[in-house]
């Protein structure tokens, strides 16, 4: 992929396919092949990048799992809040992110999800990796195919401002 100018003056993006053309003494003739104009598809990938850029930056934490709850996207935030790495988190159930006691909560906002098709500000208790339970803020967002099926489950999620009360009231402790 190359950007060159067009006869308009317009930078585009191409493609090229091709492969070499030799006589029959093996001597070099050119090239056979095509050009193809990846201009919309170059646009689309840097606009997909610009907000995958943003999404992994946040402060706040995003995921995004299929229908069955399989995580398919977590930034470093979410998997931070979690006690866990990015990639320990990838094609895990979201189960493993609650209690048994936390999942009919769970499953509720899940069919609350599934018949509004979102939802924000809702308070849920999580579990860290190593079990310790925390409370947050959870917005989220269906995602749905071109045949209006539901094909993804986007989430956000910051701590609680109980989190961030207890938090202070420790780190109060520490340093006062």
């Amino acid at each position: 992929m190359c950007p060159i100018f067009n006869a308009d003056k317009c930078l585009i993006w191409i493609e090229i396919n091709g492969v070499p053309i030799f006589d029959e003494y093996n001597i070099f003739k050119g090239y056979r092949g095509g050009i193809i104009d990846i201009t919309k598809r170059k646009q689309a990938e840097d606009e997909l990048l610009k907000f995958r850029t943003i999404s992994d930056q946040a402060s706040y934490g995003n995921a995004i799992s299929d229908p069955n709850g399989i995580l398919i996207y977590a930034n470093n935030a979410f998997a931070r809040m979690h006690g866990w790495e990015v990639a320990d988190l990838i094609g895990k159930n979201l189960s493993i992110l609650h209690s048994e006691q936390q999942l009919p909560r769970v499953v509720e906002m899940l069919d609350q999800l599934k018949k509004v098709g979102g939802f924000t500000g809702e308070e849920v208790w999580r579990t860290r990796k190593d079990g310790t339970p925390f409370p947050s803020l959870m917005n989220a967002t269906i995602i749905v195919d071109d045949n209006n099926a539901p094909s993804f489950y986007l989430q956000r999620q910051s701590t609680s401002q109980k989190t961030r009360r207890q938090k202070k009231k420790s780190d109060s402790r520490i340093t006062g």
